[in-house]
């Protein structure tokens, strides 16, 4: 299990589409229905291929609209892709759906939110081998918040299930959920406000595909 509690992933990739966005991909045929909340600041299913996220394909890897989803696909190793809207927010609650597509269940696969910038966030990640926990990103290092290690829980739906992903950002909080049960809380104060996106990567082995559905950025 490749799942360290402070390292720096490299990120072999890290392109910036035409919005001056960052780029960067989980699905099966189980569904996970995402939360009907009042106060919703951002929504897309990404039927619309004009909504305004970042969209890149090369040799490396691709984020990009597929087929009414949202396409993560990292092909090298040890790397994480992501990809934003181009939105800024202060206290949100970021959901999405989530599932691998192909590749390593040895992955991770997320939200994040208070984007600063390509080296500067927070995500909530899971793998498909159930593992989870919550990092900032400072200065493009990882810290895991609060534990040594990811932790497993079996909330989180294995393989290529689907997983309804939740992280609350709200003040210093940081609250991740995964199909409705509360997996962490952590406090950090450090960024406030910020971009929402997607984020997916890669350990020892490439060929990882995330499809991602049903975004939503909710006043918490």
């Amino acid at each position: 299990m490749h799942k360290g509690y402070i390292f720096t992933l490299i990120v072999l990739l890290f392109l910036t589409s035409c919005q001056g966005g960052t780029f960067l991909g989980l699905f099966s045929s189980q569904t996970a229905q995402p939360s009907s909340a009042q106060g919703i600041l951002f929504t897309d299913d990404f039927s619309n291929t004009n909504s305004g996220w970042d969209r890149q394909r090369t040799t490396d890897g691709i984020t990009d609209y597929d087929n009414g989803h949202f396409l993560i696909q990292i092909d090298q190793p040890d790397s994480d892709f992501f990809a934003n809207p181009s939105k800024n927010f202060t206290d949100v609650r970021v959901e999405v759906e989530a599932y691998r597509e192909s590749g390593d269940l040895d992955n991770n696969y997320g939200v994040i939110c208070r984007y600063q910038g390509q080296n500067d966030f927070y995500t909530g990640m899971i793998s498909s081998d159930g593992y989870y926990g919550i990092f900032k990103v400072k200065g493009g290092e990882y810290t895991l918040l609060g534990m040594d290690s990811m932790a497993k829980s079996p909330a989180i739906k294995p393989d290529s299930e689907k997983n309804l992903i939740r992280l609350d950002c709200k003040g210093s909080n940081l609250t991740l959920y995964v199909n409705g049960v509360q997996l962490d809380t952590r406090q950090d104060a450090d960024f406030a406000t910020g971009d929402v996106g997607l984020l997916a990567g890669t350990y020892k082995n490439p060929g990882v595909k995330v499809i991602f559905d049903n975004f939503m950025v909710i006043q918490p």
